[in-house]
Protein backbone atom coordinates (compact mmCIF):
# COMPACT_ATOMS: atom_id res chain seq x y z
CA UNK A 1 0.00 0.00 0.00
CA UNK A 2 2.53 2.63 -1.15
CA UNK A 3 0.09 5.54 -1.00
CA UNK A 4 -0.06 5.23 2.79
CA UNK A 5 3.55 6.43 2.96
CA UNK A 6 2.42 9.63 1.24
CA UNK A 7 -0.24 10.08 3.94
CA UNK A 8 2.49 9.73 6.58
CA UNK A 9 4.41 12.46 4.80
CA UNK A 10 1.39 14.78 4.86
CA UNK A 11 0.82 14.01 8.55
CA UNK A 12 4.37 14.82 9.59
CA UNK A 13 4.40 17.93 7.37
CA UNK A 14 1.32 19.17 9.22
CA UNK A 15 3.14 18.72 12.54
CA UNK A 16 6.21 20.56 11.24
CA UNK A 17 4.01 23.39 10.01
CA UNK A 18 2.35 23.62 13.41
CA UNK A 19 5.64 23.78 15.33
CA UNK A 20 7.89 25.67 12.93
CA UNK A 21 5.60 28.20 11.24
CA UNK A 22 3.94 30.85 13.45
CA UNK A 23 0.17 30.56 13.31
CA UNK A 24 -0.20 34.33 13.09
CA UNK A 25 1.81 34.45 9.85
CA UNK A 26 -0.24 31.83 8.01
CA UNK A 27 -2.63 33.00 5.27
CA UNK A 28 -6.29 33.19 6.28
CA UNK A 29 -7.45 29.89 4.73
CA UNK A 30 -4.70 27.67 6.25
CA UNK A 31 -5.55 29.14 9.64
CA UNK A 32 -8.85 27.28 9.49
CA UNK A 33 -7.05 23.92 9.67
CA UNK A 34 -5.74 22.59 13.01
CA UNK A 35 -2.51 21.37 11.43
CA UNK A 36 -0.79 19.84 14.43
CA UNK A 37 -3.92 18.14 15.76
CA UNK A 38 -4.90 16.69 12.39
CA UNK A 39 -1.36 15.49 11.73
CA UNK A 40 -1.28 13.53 14.99
CA UNK A 41 -4.83 12.26 14.49
CA UNK A 42 -3.96 11.00 11.01
CA UNK A 43 -1.01 9.12 12.51
CA UNK A 44 -3.31 7.60 15.13
CA UNK A 45 -5.91 6.41 12.60
CA UNK A 46 -3.11 4.98 10.44
CA UNK A 47 -1.67 3.11 13.42
CA UNK A 48 -5.06 1.72 14.40
CA UNK A 49 -5.64 0.55 10.83
CA UNK A 50 -2.23 -1.00 10.13
CA UNK A 51 -1.66 -2.59 13.53
CA UNK A 52 -5.18 -4.04 13.64
CA UNK A 53 -4.84 -5.35 10.09
CA UNK A 54 -1.56 -7.08 10.90
CA UNK A 55 -3.04 -8.63 14.04
CA UNK A 56 -6.20 -9.80 12.26
CA UNK A 57 -4.18 -11.53 9.58
CA UNK A 58 -1.87 -13.05 12.20
CA UNK A 59 -4.90 -14.29 14.14
CA UNK A 60 -6.34 -15.91 11.02
CA UNK A 61 -3.06 -17.70 10.33
CA UNK A 62 -2.71 -18.83 13.97
CA UNK A 63 -6.27 -20.18 14.11
CA UNK A 64 -6.01 -22.09 10.82
CA UNK A 65 -2.61 -23.53 11.63
CA UNK A 66 -3.70 -24.18 15.23
CA UNK A 67 -0.60 -22.40 16.49
CA UNK A 68 -0.31 -20.35 19.66
CA UNK A 69 -1.60 -16.79 19.67
CA UNK A 70 0.91 -16.11 22.42
CA UNK A 71 3.60 -16.79 19.83
CA UNK A 72 2.00 -14.14 17.62
CA UNK A 73 1.93 -11.76 20.57
CA UNK A 74 5.59 -12.33 21.37
CA UNK A 75 6.63 -11.74 17.79
CA UNK A 76 4.47 -8.63 17.54
CA UNK A 77 6.24 -7.07 20.50
CA UNK A 78 9.67 -8.06 19.20
CA UNK A 79 8.88 -6.31 15.92
CA UNK A 80 7.64 -3.19 17.73
CA UNK A 81 10.80 -3.08 19.84
CA UNK A 82 12.98 -3.28 16.73
CA UNK A 83 11.06 -0.50 14.99
CA UNK A 84 10.49 1.95 17.81
CA UNK A 85 13.02 1.63 20.59
CA UNK A 86 16.47 2.15 18.99
CA UNK A 87 16.27 5.80 17.96
CA UNK A 88 13.85 6.71 20.76
CA UNK A 89 16.27 5.59 23.44
CA UNK A 90 19.20 7.02 21.48
CA UNK A 91 17.54 10.44 21.64
CA UNK A 92 16.83 10.09 25.37
CA UNK A 93 20.43 9.02 26.02
CA UNK A 94 21.89 11.95 24.06
CA UNK A 95 19.54 14.39 25.75
CA UNK A 96 20.54 13.03 29.15
CA UNK A 97 24.23 13.17 28.26
CA UNK A 98 23.93 16.82 27.17
CA UNK A 99 21.55 17.63 30.03
CA UNK A 100 19.07 19.07 27.53
CA UNK A 101 15.98 20.66 28.99
CA UNK A 102 14.74 18.75 32.05
CA UNK A 103 15.96 15.36 30.86
CA UNK A 104 17.68 14.31 34.06
CA UNK A 105 14.69 15.29 36.17
CA UNK A 106 12.24 13.37 33.99
CA UNK A 107 14.42 10.56 32.65
CA UNK A 108 12.42 7.86 34.45
CA UNK A 109 9.20 9.02 32.81
CA UNK A 110 10.89 9.27 29.42
CA UNK A 111 12.44 5.81 29.62
CA UNK A 112 9.13 4.17 30.59
CA UNK A 113 7.03 5.95 27.95
CA UNK A 114 4.98 7.66 30.65
CA UNK A 115 6.03 11.24 29.98
CA UNK A 116 2.50 11.97 28.80
CA UNK A 117 1.19 11.02 32.26
CA UNK A 118 3.68 13.39 33.90
CA UNK A 119 2.73 16.14 31.47
CA UNK A 120 -0.97 15.60 32.15
CA UNK A 121 -0.35 15.90 35.89
CA UNK A 122 1.48 19.21 35.35
CA UNK A 123 -1.05 20.75 33.01
CA UNK A 124 0.47 20.27 29.56
CA UNK A 125 3.63 19.85 27.53
CA UNK A 126 6.46 22.19 26.57
CA UNK A 127 10.10 22.10 25.55
CA UNK A 128 11.92 19.63 23.31
CA UNK A 129 9.96 16.64 24.69
CA UNK A 130 6.52 18.14 24.13
CA UNK A 131 5.77 15.95 21.12
CA UNK A 132 6.63 12.67 22.86
CA UNK A 133 3.17 12.48 24.41
CA UNK A 134 1.76 11.03 21.19
CA UNK A 135 4.50 8.40 20.98
CA UNK A 136 3.67 7.46 24.57
CA UNK A 137 -0.01 7.14 23.64
CA UNK A 138 0.93 4.86 20.74
CA UNK A 139 3.07 2.69 23.01
CA UNK A 140 0.25 2.30 25.54
CA UNK A 141 -2.02 1.35 22.65
CA UNK A 142 0.47 -1.33 21.56
CA UNK A 143 0.54 -2.76 25.08
CA UNK A 144 -3.22 -3.32 25.26
CA UNK A 145 -4.53 -3.66 21.72
CA UNK A 146 -2.94 -6.95 20.61
CA UNK A 147 -4.53 -8.77 23.56
CA UNK A 148 -7.96 -7.52 22.51
CA UNK A 149 -7.62 -8.31 18.80
CA UNK A 150 -6.00 -11.72 19.31
CA UNK A 151 -8.01 -13.11 22.20
CA UNK A 152 -11.43 -11.46 22.23
CA UNK A 153 -14.15 -13.40 20.35
CA UNK A 154 -14.19 -12.14 16.77
CA UNK A 155 -17.86 -11.14 16.84
CA UNK A 156 -17.25 -9.04 19.98
CA UNK A 157 -14.56 -6.91 18.35
CA UNK A 158 -16.84 -4.42 16.51
CA UNK A 159 -18.90 -3.74 19.64
CA UNK A 160 -15.82 -3.39 21.85
CA UNK A 161 -14.05 -1.04 19.46
CA UNK A 162 -17.24 0.93 18.83
CA UNK A 163 -17.77 1.50 22.55
CA UNK A 164 -14.17 2.68 22.92
CA UNK A 165 -14.68 5.14 20.06
CA UNK A 166 -17.89 6.49 21.61
CA UNK A 167 -16.35 6.86 25.08
CA UNK A 168 -13.31 8.86 23.90
CA UNK A 169 -15.09 12.24 23.60
CA UNK A 170 -16.76 11.60 26.97
CA UNK A 171 -13.32 11.18 28.54
CA UNK A 172 -12.02 14.29 26.77
CA UNK A 173 -14.91 16.38 28.04
CA UNK A 174 -14.68 15.14 31.63
CA UNK A 175 -10.90 15.39 31.76
CA UNK A 176 -10.98 18.88 30.26
CA UNK A 177 -13.25 20.03 33.06
CA UNK A 178 -10.77 18.61 35.58
CA UNK A 179 -7.37 19.26 34.01
CA UNK A 180 -7.87 21.39 30.92
CA UNK A 181 -5.96 20.46 27.81
CA UNK A 182 -3.75 18.08 29.81
CA UNK A 183 -6.47 15.42 29.70
CA UNK A 184 -5.96 15.16 25.94
CA UNK A 185 -2.50 13.67 26.52
CA UNK A 186 -3.78 10.32 27.79
CA UNK A 187 -4.76 7.23 25.79
CA UNK A 188 -8.54 7.35 26.38
CA UNK A 189 -8.68 10.78 24.74
CA UNK A 190 -7.28 9.41 21.48
CA UNK A 191 -8.94 6.01 21.35
CA UNK A 192 -11.61 7.26 18.94
CA UNK A 193 -8.86 7.85 16.35
CA UNK A 194 -7.07 4.58 17.07
CA UNK A 195 -10.39 2.75 17.23
CA UNK A 196 -11.62 4.27 13.98
CA UNK A 197 -8.55 2.87 12.25
CA UNK A 198 -9.24 -0.51 13.85
CA UNK A 199 -12.86 -0.45 12.64
CA UNK A 200 -11.59 0.30 9.15
CA UNK A 201 -9.27 -2.71 9.38
CA UNK A 202 -12.19 -4.88 10.54
CA UNK A 203 -14.35 -3.69 7.64
CA UNK A 204 -11.55 -4.35 5.18
CA UNK A 205 -10.99 -7.79 6.69
CA UNK A 206 -14.70 -8.55 6.22
CA UNK A 207 -15.34 -7.01 2.80
CA UNK A 208 -11.86 -7.29 1.31
CA UNK A 209 -10.95 -5.20 -1.73
CA UNK A 210 -14.54 -5.21 -2.98
CA UNK A 211 -16.84 -2.72 -4.63
CA UNK A 212 -18.99 -2.77 -1.49
CA UNK A 213 -16.01 -1.54 0.55
CA UNK A 214 -15.34 1.27 -1.90
CA UNK A 215 -19.00 2.32 -1.89
CA UNK A 216 -19.06 2.26 1.91
CA UNK A 217 -16.07 4.59 2.06
CA UNK A 218 -17.29 6.92 -0.67
CA UNK A 219 -20.99 7.22 0.16
CA UNK A 220 -21.14 6.63 3.92
CA UNK A 221 -17.81 7.32 5.62
CA UNK A 222 -16.75 10.42 3.67
CA UNK A 223 -20.14 12.24 3.79
CA UNK A 224 -20.49 11.43 7.49
CA UNK A 225 -17.10 12.93 8.22
CA UNK A 226 -17.79 16.10 6.25
CA UNK A 227 -21.19 16.61 7.90
CA UNK A 228 -19.80 16.09 11.41
CA UNK A 229 -16.88 18.42 10.76
CA UNK A 230 -19.28 21.00 9.33
CA UNK A 231 -21.39 20.84 12.48
CA UNK A 232 -18.37 21.27 14.75
CA UNK A 233 -17.05 24.24 12.75
CA UNK A 234 -20.25 26.17 12.09
CA UNK A 235 -22.02 25.26 15.37
CA UNK A 236 -25.52 26.02 14.07
CA UNK A 237 -27.80 27.32 16.80
CA UNK A 238 -24.86 27.65 19.17
CA UNK A 239 -24.52 23.94 20.00
CA UNK A 240 -22.75 23.13 23.29
CA UNK A 241 -19.00 22.77 23.08
CA UNK A 242 -19.29 19.19 24.36
CA UNK A 243 -21.26 18.28 21.23
CA UNK A 244 -18.80 20.19 19.08
CA UNK A 245 -15.95 18.24 20.68
CA UNK A 246 -17.60 14.93 19.87
CA UNK A 247 -18.62 15.81 16.32
CA UNK A 248 -15.17 17.21 15.55
CA UNK A 249 -13.44 14.03 16.73
CA UNK A 250 -15.83 11.70 14.93
CA UNK A 251 -15.70 13.88 11.82
CA UNK A 252 -11.93 13.91 11.49
CA UNK A 253 -11.81 10.16 12.30
CA UNK A 254 -14.31 9.41 9.53
CA UNK A 255 -12.53 11.70 7.07
CA UNK A 256 -9.19 10.02 7.73
CA UNK A 257 -10.78 6.55 7.51
CA UNK A 258 -12.04 7.42 4.03
CA UNK A 259 -8.62 8.79 3.07
CA UNK A 260 -6.70 5.79 4.42
CA UNK A 261 -9.16 3.18 3.17
CA UNK A 262 -9.13 4.63 -0.32
CA UNK A 263 -5.36 5.06 -0.37
CA UNK A 264 -4.97 1.45 0.83
CA UNK A 265 -6.75 0.32 -2.33
CA UNK A 266 -5.04 3.04 -4.35
CA UNK A 267 -6.41 6.37 -5.54
CA UNK A 268 -6.65 6.24 -9.34
CA UNK A 269 -5.47 8.78 -11.89
CA UNK A 270 -3.40 11.84 -11.19
CA UNK A 271 -4.14 11.74 -7.46
CA UNK A 272 -2.82 8.21 -7.24
CA UNK A 273 0.30 9.05 -9.23
CA UNK A 274 0.89 12.02 -6.95
CA UNK A 275 0.54 9.85 -3.84
CA UNK A 276 3.04 7.39 -5.28
CA UNK A 277 5.60 10.09 -6.10
CA UNK A 278 8.94 8.73 -4.96
CA UNK A 279 10.24 11.62 -2.81
CA UNK A 280 6.86 11.94 -1.09
CA UNK A 281 6.76 8.24 -0.24
CA UNK A 282 10.35 8.45 0.99
CA UNK A 283 9.40 11.22 3.42
CA UNK A 284 6.63 8.99 4.69
CA UNK A 285 9.04 6.12 5.11
CA UNK A 286 11.31 8.23 7.36
CA UNK A 287 8.41 10.06 9.06
CA UNK A 288 9.02 8.42 12.45
CA UNK A 289 12.49 9.93 12.60
CA UNK A 290 11.23 13.28 11.34
CA UNK A 291 8.61 13.36 14.08
CA UNK A 292 10.96 12.19 16.82
CA UNK A 293 13.81 14.58 16.03
CA UNK A 294 12.03 17.75 14.91
CA UNK A 295 11.67 19.66 18.21
CA UNK A 296 15.34 19.10 19.02
CA UNK A 297 16.41 20.80 15.79
CA UNK A 298 15.70 24.50 16.60
CA UNK A 299 17.97 24.66 19.68
CA UNK A 300 20.72 22.78 17.81
CA UNK A 301 20.45 25.16 14.84
CA UNK A 302 20.45 28.12 17.25
CA UNK A 303 23.66 26.90 18.86
CA UNK A 304 25.39 26.25 15.54
CA UNK A 305 24.41 29.67 14.15
CA UNK A 306 25.58 31.35 17.35
CA UNK A 307 28.83 29.39 17.32
CA UNK A 308 29.43 30.50 13.73
CA UNK A 309 28.85 34.11 14.75
CA UNK A 310 25.65 34.56 12.77
CA UNK A 311 22.18 35.83 13.61
CA UNK A 312 19.47 33.46 14.79
CA UNK A 313 15.89 33.43 13.54
CA UNK A 314 12.85 31.77 15.07
CA UNK A 315 10.00 33.11 12.96
CA UNK A 316 8.66 33.04 9.46
CA UNK A 317 9.04 31.00 6.34
CA UNK A 318 12.84 31.05 6.45
CA UNK A 319 12.93 29.35 9.84
CA UNK A 320 10.35 26.78 8.74
CA UNK A 321 12.40 25.86 5.67
CA UNK A 322 15.70 25.62 7.55
CA UNK A 323 14.31 23.63 10.49
CA UNK A 324 12.40 21.27 8.21
CA UNK A 325 15.39 20.71 5.92
CA UNK A 326 17.70 19.93 8.82
CA UNK A 327 15.09 17.63 10.36
CA UNK A 328 14.60 15.69 7.12
CA UNK A 329 18.37 15.38 6.62
CA UNK A 330 18.81 14.08 10.15
CA UNK A 331 15.92 11.63 9.79
CA UNK A 332 17.29 10.40 6.46
CA UNK A 333 20.71 9.74 7.99
CA UNK A 334 19.03 7.99 10.91
CA UNK A 335 16.97 5.80 8.56
CA UNK A 336 19.90 4.59 6.48
CA UNK A 337 22.44 4.19 9.30
CA UNK A 338 20.30 2.98 12.21
CA UNK A 339 16.65 2.26 11.48
CA UNK A 340 16.68 0.35 8.19
CA UNK A 341 19.40 -2.14 9.22
CA UNK A 342 17.64 -2.85 12.52
CA UNK A 343 14.22 -2.85 10.87
CA UNK A 344 15.46 -5.55 8.54
CA UNK A 345 15.72 -7.92 11.50
CA UNK A 346 11.92 -8.04 11.62
CA UNK A 347 12.06 -10.63 8.85
CA UNK A 348 13.20 -13.07 11.53
CA UNK A 349 9.88 -12.66 13.35
CA UNK A 350 7.03 -12.87 10.80
CA UNK A 351 3.61 -12.84 12.45
CA UNK A 352 1.06 -12.68 9.62
CA UNK A 353 2.47 -15.28 7.23
CA UNK A 354 1.77 -19.03 7.14
CA UNK A 355 4.63 -21.28 8.17
CA UNK A 356 6.77 -22.74 5.38
CA UNK A 357 4.86 -25.33 3.39
CA UNK A 358 1.45 -24.26 4.69
CA UNK A 359 -1.41 -23.71 2.25
CA UNK A 360 -3.16 -21.20 4.50
CA UNK A 361 -4.11 -18.00 2.67
CA UNK A 362 -5.42 -15.41 5.14
CA UNK A 363 -7.81 -12.78 3.92
CA UNK A 364 -6.07 -9.65 2.64
CA UNK A 365 -2.82 -11.58 2.17
CA UNK A 366 -2.69 -10.14 -1.33
CA UNK A 367 -2.32 -6.64 0.07
CA UNK A 368 0.61 -6.22 2.39
CA UNK A 369 0.89 -3.17 4.66
CA UNK A 370 3.65 -0.65 4.33
CA UNK A 371 6.36 -1.04 7.03
CA UNK A 372 5.41 0.69 10.28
Amino acid sequence: MPQLDALRAFAVFAVLLHHFYPFTELPSVPKLIPWGLWGVQLFFVLSGFLISGILLRARAVAEKEKSSQLRVLRRFYLRRVLRIFPIYYLVIFLAWLLNAGETRDTVGWLLTYTYNVLAAEHGGVSGPFAHLWSLNVEEHFYLVWPWIVLFLPKRALPITIGLAVLLAPVFRILSYEEAGIAGYLLVPSSVDMLGAGALLALARDHFGASERMRLLLRWVVLPSGLVLLGISVTQPGGIPWELSNATSGFGSAALFCWLIGTAAEGFPGIVGRGLEFGPLCYLGKISYGIYLYHLFVPPVVAFLVWFAGGDYWTKGLEGFIVYSTVTVALASLSWHVIERPINGLKRLFPIDEPSRGSQVTPRLSSTRPAPQ
